[in-house]
């Protein structure tokens, strides 16, 4: 895979580091890292006609790893 730093972006209050991996023969994809907790908060991924979007909240320790236990996604068409 290749890993790259893409850019800082800034959604909903919060600057994200955005980092975007291409998997070997596969779809690229970026993970949305928020600079201040460190943590994934996105993922975006642009399908066929759509970018998916998954936000991921009310992250909980569960034996020293922080889960997501709500997950939102969402789906927009590109231009």
């Amino acid at each position: 895979a290749r890993i790259a730093y893409k850019e800082r972006a800034n959604a909903d209050g919060a600057d994200f580091d955005v980092i975007r991996i291409t998997p070997e023969g596969g779809r690229a994809f970026e993970l949305w890292i928020n600079t201040e907790t460190k943590l994934i908060e996105r993922l975006v991924e642009r399908e066929a006609v759509e970018t998916r979007t998954e936000t991921y909240m009310d992250l909980r320790d569960l034996n020293g790893v922080k889960i997501p236990f709500r997950v939102r996604a969402s789906r927009r068409s590109r231009p």
